[in-house]
């Protein structure tokens, strides 16, 4: 058999079965029981903010310890907000993959999600330059500025964990040391770059709308969150 014999026969296989919607009604049951789980399931995102593309099917025939063939259905989540950047519109933000046996029976499945909504702050690199003008002293416990050090590690760890309140504690607190302390000539780039990286952080999540509201009068006051003045 030719290989456009075998696709011809793959394309009807995948219609007598009805692979693809039958991967869309799947996909949204995951999504629907993952949302029930946990709120942040999928991404942050709530299930009326994704639609659902199909992307590709393909086939295994040989592996490891599975028996083959088997052909997998994918569905690709996206943002239901259209952006013409990204291909059809719409952003990718994860895929849900479904499999069947020769006899069209399913038998596993798996939902992705690659991206977050509300944490797509891309801060990698201002945290290694930031660490990268960090003196060496200021990790020493009797160092003056140690407590500022762990005011921003704590930032970082609270961020990514998605604990955003105790994020900006840390944040309020961290510039409370700034406005009360003198900044040292050695370390000044660090205190600049910090800075700037939680002014950044503010930002970010107040267009997410997760500033807490008791805390916004408190970091405009310290300068971190600009006004609506």
């Amino acid at each position: 058999m030719e290989l456009e014999e075998i696709n011809k026969y793959l394309n009807d296989f995948s219609d007598k079965y009805d692979l693809i919607n039958e991967a869309i009604k799947s996909c949204k049951i995951a999504m629907n029981n993952c949302f029930k789980d946990d709120k942040e399931g999928l991404g942050g995102f709530s299930i009326d903010e994704i639609i659902l593309l199909f992307d590709h099917q393909e086939v295994v025939f040989k592996h490891s310890f599975r028996s083959t063939p088997i052909v997998k259905t994918q569905i690709g989540l996206y943002k239901k907000e259209k952006d013409e950047v990204y291909l059809e519109g719409h952003e990718p933000i994860g895929y849900y993959i479904l499999d069947c046996d020769s006899s069209g029976e399913t038998f596993d499945d798996w939902l992705i999600i690659s991206e977050e909504k509300n944490n797509q702050m891309d801060f990698i690199y201002p945290l290694q330059k930031m660490n990268q003008s960090l003196p060496m002293e200021y990790l020493r416990r009797n160092s003056p500025n140690y407590e500022y050090v762990s005011y921003v590690n704590h930032v970082i760890s609270f961020y990514q964990a998605k604990q955003y309140e105790s994020c900006q504690w840390f944040i309020k607190r961290a510039f409370e040391f700034i406005d009360k302390n003198t900044i040292p000539e050695k370390g000044t780039e660090y205190f600049k770059k910090s800075r700037k990286f939680m002014i950044q952080l503010i930002d970010y999540m107040d267009e997410c709308g997760l500033l807490n509201e008791e805390l916004k009068p408190k970091l405009e006051k310290l300068g971190v969150l600009k006004t609506n003045g």
